[in-house]
């Protein structure tokens, strides 16, 4: 398990527990051989560390291409043992954060040691690069000692001090775990989560306190199993327009009775095809809810959604306890809700109906065949039609579309609240001129003339108004206005023939 970066308060600590000092590059076949040296004669000390009543030395050794290189690797390896020395364990395979040192200058490097022991600014602490040396290889490569000291009255207060400092964190750390028990109590999962990741940040930085660690690691795990999401409602569509219909989450834990507020979602859709976006954002809400609706779809007959915690206030895992973040990652796919919309035009998918009468001799009758004739074209062109009868008693007995409209529309809305859209037609109907059998548009025919000699032929014309009417607001939304006209044997044929070119006429978007 990795666990939490270490004890920043007290160490920087870079690239000195699992780095490897030789970077030797590839050896070459023949023997190496040494051609310079930092001094004629190499010291006591790179192989006898120093001892002292006042001061702990180390010495640190790193083989690299450049001597810079070699420099930073050595002055590590120095830091690593004089941690290791005053008895702090970091709690992380660390991975190189170390600065760049651009100077070769004495002053440099014991600035950089100082940095890493205590931090930057530090007064407290004197931590001297006592001497360095190196050798320079036929293959270009450097080995580099360097000889640090540190005073023993220093390394006793700040192994005193780290004592005290991890018990602090100790106690820190279980009180954020008791607090976390005592809201889950209560239901409150989201503020549990949040102390759970307290205990985590602060337990995490000793060794010493793994125990805690791992206990706030398990709850954090339980706590974000026991969630659970659900559709309350049955949305089916979304719009090619942009938008779609409401998409209401509920969200759930085993550890508390019904919803739970404050816990944030994330969307995502399969092939990356539409977004969602919550009405109110995407934190449960106080009644456990969250309220999407697709912002945008690409071209796609329909979308696969899913929903499930964010893992947006987890990211900082990602580095100090990536194998945690891992299993989270997988817990909410795992855990995800997913549905799926089918994508139709916004109009299509609403509610409607298909009204229509016709005016004649001033009497109003229902344009019944155009009616239905009209709904099965937009069934076919995928528009969510129901069928709603009209009693003969409820049809006013008026010429005037406004009243009829008003009339037909507050019967639909009342007795069929479904329907959301009314497609009304309104139609006044007059015979035109009558025709011989005999001649088509005034011109005589003498072949029909001498077979059906004295019969005539009715024509009809018709003004036919469609108008897209919200039942809610009673406003049109859009319409047509169609002109046509047809002939027949007789009144009956007439007008069956002019409803025809009507419905021909009309435009279905």
């Amino acid at each position: 398990m990795k666990i939490l970066k270490s004890l920043s308060i007290v160490f920087i600590i870079f690239s000195i527990l699992s780095c490897d000092n030789n970077t030797r590059p590839e050896k070459s076949k023949e023997p190496l051989k040494m051609i310079k040296a930092s001094s004629e004669l190499a010291p006591k000390w790179i192989l006898k560390t120093p001892s002292s009543k006042t001061h702990a030395y180390f010495v640190g050794t790193a083989n690299a291409a450049s001597i810079l290189d070699a420099k930073k690797a050595s002055s590590s390896d120095a830091v690593r043992q004089l941690i290791e020395y005053i008895g702090f364990r970091a709690t992380a395979i660390v991975k190189s954060k170390m600065k760049s040192v651009d100077s070769d200058s004495l002053s440099s490097f014991q600035k950089e040691v100082e940095e890493k022991v205590q931090g930057k600014g530090s007064a407290n602490v004197s931590v001297e690069a006592e001497d360095t040396y190196y050798e320079l290889y036929s293959d270009n490569s450097y080995t580099l000692y360097t000889l640090i000291k540190c005073p023993q009255t220093w390394i006793a207060k700040e192994r005193e001090r780290l004592k005290e400092l991890v018990e602090q964190q100790r106690n820190l750390a279980k009180s954020y775990l008791k607090q976390a028990d005592n809201v889950l109590d209560k239901g409150g999962i989201a503020k549990a989560v949040d102390f759970e990741l307290q205990a985590l940040e602060v337990s995490g930085k000793a060794a010493e306190n793994s125990d805690v660690y791992e206990e706030a690691r398990n709850q954090l795990i339980l706590i974000l199993a026991s969630l659970s999401f659900k559709l309350e409602n049955t949305p089916q569509f979304a719009f090619e327009e942009g938008g779609s219909e409401p998409i209401n989450i509920g969200i759930y834990s085993s550890r508390v009775k019904g919803r739970t507020a404050g816990i944030k979602l994330d969307s995502w859709e399969k092939e990356a095809r539409a977004s969602l976006a919550g009405k109110n954002g995407v934190d449960s809400d106080t009644s456990g809810m969250v309220y999407y609706e697709v912002t945008k779809t690409t071209n796609a007959d329909k979308i696969e959604e899913s929903v499930s915690f964010s893992l947006e206030k987890f990211e900082p895992l990602k580095e100090n306890d990536e194998e945690l973040y891992e299993k989270l990652k997988s817990m909410q796919k795992n855990q995800a809700l997913s549905f799926t919309l089918l994508v139709r035009s916004g109009v299509k998918i609403i509610p409607s109906t298909v009204a229509a009468f016709n005016v004649y001799n001033n009497t109003l009758r229902p344009l019944e065949k155009l009616r239905q004739a009209l709904s099965v074209k937009m069934v076919e062109q995928k528009y969510n039609m129901v069928t709603v009868e009209i009693p003969a008693s409820i049809i006013p007995n008026s010429s005037d579309e406004s009243v009829v409209q008003q009339k037909i529309i507050s019967y639909i809305k009342e007795k069929c609240p479904q329907v959301k859209i009314v497609y009304f037609g309104f139609a006044n109907t007059n015979p035109s001129v009558r025709l011989a059998l005999g001649q088509i548009a005034g011109v005589f025919n003498p072949i029909a003339g001498s077979i059906l000699e004295g019969q005539s032929m009715e024509s009809m014309e018709m003004r036919f108004t469609l108008s897209l009417i919200d039942v809610q607001t009673m406003k049109v939304q859009d319409g047509q206005n169609i002109k046509a006209s047809s002939s027949g044997m007789n009144t009956d044929q007439a007008l069956a023939g002019v409803e025809e070119e009507v419905l021909k006429k009309i435009v279905i978007k």
